[in-house]
């Protein structure tokens, strides 16, 4: 009987966090990326000549290989982890087997990597020998003394180490080269921009760069990306296929997997090229691919380029066929290239859970998986943010009867409900019409804090909202209506339309618990969502 060994790379993205500017955090993108695509097959290749028929799968960090010998599984399993060891730092890889093949396998294996994480078993990450040209000097040796200096004559970074002034060339495809003691089957592997002729007990693996990966070295920050762009911003996009577990659990045999997991690559490649033919010409030099394997996928792009991209990809990878029955989320960050990017990612990450909560709550019995995708979005100004569930509480407006709740925004949106809006915010854009709409706009919904802290339970009044009457009504909203209709009479018709559809009419409430109270229906108001929106469409 065959034997499975199945492991999973943990903390991929505190990992990739850690990179202090934009060519390190390619860089260990690239690691992974050539880790799933080209390292592990390698080795096992080199174990045991039938493997690459039997690489199950093998992306963005995960992987499920068959063996035909036990004792070459074990082989794998030491070596592997010896070299994840190495390149990521102690504790980044949860692997187990060698298991016997069989049905049930897969759930099995699924079970055991789940338990792993629930027990901590990544609680302790070493640092990261891969970013050694960060955070440890090649000369002497010392930890976090290399620094960004300034760029050499071709334009490329140069770190200077404070300890003993050595000077390196910052490159993302560095050679690293791992050496492995006495008693594993292999002497030395050899990561490489191109592989030549291997000297002898050398395994030469190429690292696994792409079209996107062009120019990357010289790209100091995410400022590059704006360079001729309108509003200066970039949007950062996370995307995540819905209860993907319980999808992989229904996988008897490793040949299902291998199968379902292709589907799953099929799908998202397809929307990822999709996405990127929609978001206009240079798109190819303009995006920056972090992680895009299985169902996952995170991008860096100009935040005009982001609301396209968005719609495109979810469509794809949600489309008829997919093999993501239950849909995909995704959360979307417009802000400025100078907010560091770990806050940005977790502010994404947030917006993606905000989505697929309420996709959990209100629309997992939907037939179709474009029912069960949505999307959550933002427009980040500044590094001091609050939670998104912070943000969401003080937007809600309770009705004097203490049972009803309004709240000034519609998201997260359904996807049909999304396209909706942008489609119809595109068509208002083009009447031209003067900007200070949008202002105007904003300070109707955005003119204080809409929660009072003190006493709450004590003065219901303290959250009555002149803005909103006893029924529930946005009175102000009216009235901004029919001022902006006054104002522009040969426009009259398209700004009543506009601010009068319902994008959101099969879904008009979400769930949501405030004060305490438990889980409410919570009636949404979409017209706030364009402010954060029209600059980007």
């Amino acid at each position: 009987m065959s034997s499975i060994v199945a492991g999973e790379i943990v903390g991929i993205y505190r990992y990739l966090l850690k990179a202090p500017q934009l060519r390190y955090l390619t860089g260990g993108s690239l690691l992974i990326k050539t880790f799933s695509d080209n390292l592990a097959p390698a080795i096992a290749r080199t174990l045991e000549e039938s493997v690459p028929n039997k690489v199950r799968f093998s992306a963005a960090g995960r992987f499920l290989f068959e063996f035909d010998k036990t004792e070459n599984a074990e082989a794998f399993l030491r070596t592997v982890r010896f070299v994840t060891n190495s390149l990521l730092g102690q504790g980044s890889l949860l692997v187990c087997g060698p298991l016997d093949n069989g049905k049930g396998v897969v759930r099995k294996i699924a079970d055991i990597l789940e338990g792993m994480k629930a027990s901590g078993a990544n609680g302790s990450i070493s640092p990261h020998h891969s970013f050694h040209y960060v955070q440890r000097c090649g000369a002497c040796g010392s930890w976090e003394s290399m620094k960004f200096r300034r760029m050499d004559k071709d334009e490329s970074p140069v770190l200077l180490c404070n300890s003993c002034d050595t000077k390196l060339k910052a490159r993302n495809h560095e050679t690293i080269t791992i050496d492995f003691p006495d008693g594993y089957p292999l002497k030395r592997i050899s990561l490489e921009k191109e592989t030549k002729d291997a000297e002898k007990d050398c395994l030469q693996v190429a690292y696994a760069l792409s079209e996107y990966d062009e120019g990357l070295d010289r790209s100091k920050d995410f400022s590059d990306l704006t360079k001729d762009t309108k509003t200066g911003y970039i949007g950062v996009f996370y995307a995540d296929g819905n209860t993907l577990g319980a999808l992989i659990s229904q996988c008897n045999t490793p040949e299902e997997y291998e199968r379902f997991s292709n589907k799953i690559t099929e799908s998202t490649r397809e929307a990822l090229r999709s996405a990127l033919s929609s978001a206009g010409k240079g798109a190819k030099d303009s995006v920056r691919i972090f992680i895009e394997g299985g169902d996952d996928l995170l991008v860096v792009l100009p935040a005009e380029r982001s609301v396209a991209f968005a719609e495109k990809y979810l469509s794809g990878a949600s489309g008829s066929g997919t093999a993501l029955k239950n849909g995909v989320c995704a959360g979307l960050v417009f802000s400025k290239p100078s907010i560091p990017f770990t806050m940005l990612f977790h502010k994404a990450e947030e917006l993606l859970v905000s989505a697929k909560r309420q996709v959990w709550k209100r629309c997992m019995d939907k037939n179709t998986p474009e029912g069960k995708t949505a999307i959550d979005f933002m427009l980040l100004t500044s590094p001091l943010i609050e939670s998104i569930d912070a943000i969401r509480e003080r937007q809600v407006y309770i009705m004097p009867d203490r049972r009803s709740y309004t709240l000034f925004t519609a998201r997260p949106y359904l996807l049909k409900e999304f396209k909706t809006l942008t489609d119809k915010l595109s068509s208002f854009k083009k009447l031209n019409l003067p900007k200070n709409i949008f202002l105007t706009l904003r300070d109707i919904f955005y003119p204080c804090e809409l929660i009072y802290q003190e006493n709450i339970a004590s003065r219901p009044e303290a959250r009555r909202d002149s803005r909103v009457d006893e029924n529930g009504n946005f009175v102000a909203l009216e009235k901004f209506i029919t001022r902006q209709a006054s104002l522009y009479k040969a426009n009259e018709k398209e700004i009543k339309s506009f601010f009068n559809h319902e994008p959101i009419k099969d879904n008009p409430t979400w769930s949501g618990t405030y004060e305490d109270k438990g889980e409410q229906s919570v009636r949404r108001v979409w017209q706030a969502d364009i402010i954060d929106l029209a600059d980007f469409l």
